[in-house]
């Protein structure tokens, strides 16, 4: 395609800091090319084994369970997508736009991937939030337990969750993209080493002000408010599991009381990991919609906080298995058995 160069849309890279947004330099080489490949294994691994082992173990059969199932379907999801956005955006080109490729390939890697990613980001939190209410109400309100408890109101929930999800992730990602291009002309330095660089693309953009209500306020809006519902919920527990132990210093704990304080504890511990790996990709899209760093800071910075978010999203896509093995005695077990049984096939 003949692309008509103006000052206007042309891009000098001359000044090398400028390089670092439009090339993979070694540092990105091995988060793509090590680190994520390690990331993917282990988070496929993990998330697939903690399915079985649920769908094996009868025991494991109840409500946050399958929460918990839905939240590995969305972990795995999530890696192998990006996993997919990463190898197209590396493999493509020399820059981190996609250069000569079908229209087919752009409306897959600036469209569909990030709206498949935002409903897993969306789903996922809603489900972390789901089962802190539902512990919550377990502990704090057990009269008023009944309208979340049992498998098939779960299953409702997790219905609902999933098509408002997805409507979100349509409505948030980048699906304006396809529908205008952006003409890119780049001056590069005057060196042999990047002879065979393209210098001309053309890129589908989004609106600045689309860009920044949907990267910018609502993603991260969406997931203030649901840290902050669970951060209060996990108060909640956490003070009134303390209280009856202190009213139950002089008896021995039933099992009922011990099974509810380390699944409270599960619920609780994998709910900040969550949000703690999350607050650094949500700060991430506020960043990207509102700054543009390559003018107001170094654009190795820009670099070094996304590689941040994507190492984020990997490890919390990949950790959760291991705090359910950490924190859940019955899952443990079960995982040890499932492990066996396995070894025992081969």
């Amino acid at each position: 395609m003949n692309l008509t160069c103006y000052p206007e849309n042309t891009v000098d890279l001359r000044n090398s800091s400028m390089l670092y947004s439009y090339i993979f330099f070694p540092n990105e080489w091995m988060l793509y090319q090590i680190i994520w490949p390690l990331l993917f294994v282990f988070g496929f691994l993990n998330n697939t084994t903690f399915i079985w082992t649920v769908i094996r173990v009868p025991s494991l059969h109840t409500s946050i369970f399958i929460y918990y199932v839905t939240l590995a379907c969305t972990d795995l999801i999530t890696i192998i997508g990006l996993s997919l956005y990463q190898i197209l955006q590396y493999n493509n080109s020399y820059l981190r736009q996609f250069l000569g490729v079908s229209i087919l390939q752009v409306i897959i890697a600036v469209s569909i991937l990030p709206a498949i990613y935002i409903t897993c980001f969306a789903a996922s939190t809603l489900l972390v939030t789901v089962v802190s209410f539902e512990r919550f109400l377990a502990i704090c309100h057990p009269i008023k337990y009944h309208i979340m408890k049992g498998t098939k109101k779960a299953s409702k929930i997790i219905f609902v969750i999933m098509i408002s999800s997805i409507l979100f992730g349509i409505a948030t990602s980048n699906v304006e993209y396809i529908l205008a291009n952006a003409v890119y002309c780049f001056l590069w330095p005057a060196d042999v080493r990047f002879r065979n660089y393209p210098t001309q693309i053309i890129y589908p953009e989004m609106n600045s002000s689309i860009r920044v209500i949907s990267e910018g306020v609502l993603v991260p809006s969406y997931f203030l408010i649901l840290t902050i519902i669970n951060g209060y919920l996990f108060v909640r527990i956490a003070l009134t599991l303390r209280k009856r132990r202190l009213n139950s210093a002089l008896r021995t704990s039933t099992q009922h009381e011990t099974n509810m304080r380390r699944v409270a504890n599960m619920v609780i511990v994998n709910g900040t990991a969550y949000m703690l790996c999350f607050s650094i990709v949500a700060l991430d899209r506020v960043i990207t919609a509102l700054l543009d760093l390559d003018v107001i800071i170094d654009a190795k910075y820009n670099i070094l906080w996304n590689t941040m978010s994507f190492l984020a999203i990997g490890i919390n896509s990949s950790i959760n298995p291991v705090i359910y093995y950490v924190t859940h005695q019955r899952y443990r077990i079960a995982f040890k058995e499932t492990l066996s049984s396995l070894m025992r096939c081969r």
